[in-house]
């Protein structure tokens, strides 16, 4: 139970500071048992193994999450600003037009547009940065609905 208890701690903190904290864990085990308290007693009263592990490094796991939301919505903006930007300069220029002439050519250039690439991609970018904004907040929440 003791050993079981210690690896879903671990798991919930940084690399870093494990070993400090399987130190701490094994210290407490160890001098609950010279008192007389059983495994069962000492896990009671530490609590939950993911409680624990917010307990000694509050938001350790919360800062790559934070870190990912901003770089979508950046993405987003980026890609979704580029796209509008794109589309509005492709309205002024006539669409026989070749390097922005006035006149009319006779060549014709025909290919794949970036545009709906940009749109797709700076939609997608939006929605993960929803999704992670969603999933930031709602563990906010829990963590000061445990607090409390």
């Amino acid at each position: 139970m003791k050993e079981r208890y210690i690896e879903r701690v671990l798991r919930a903190l940084p690399r870093a500071r494990r070993a400090g904290v399987r130190r701490d864990l094994e210290e407490i085990f160890a001098d609950s048992q010279a008192r007389g308290e059983s495994e069962a007693q000492v896990l009671e009263r530490l609590g939950p193994p993911e409680a624990f592990a917010r307990g000694v490094a509050p938001g350790a796991r919360r800062g790559a999450g934070a870190v990912w939301f901003f770089v979508c919505a950046a993405a987003a903006v980026l890609a979704l600003g580029a796209a509008a930007l794109a589309a509005l300069l492709r309205r002024r220029v006539p669409a026989d037009a070749i390097g922005g002439a006035v006149g009319m050519t006779g060549i014709r250039v025909e290919g794949s547009s970036w545009l709906p690439l940009l749109w797709l991609l700076g939609l997608a970018a939006l929605a993960a940065a929803v999704a992670l904004g969603i999933r930031l907040l709602r563990a906010r929440r829990r963590e000061g609905g445990c607090e409390e």
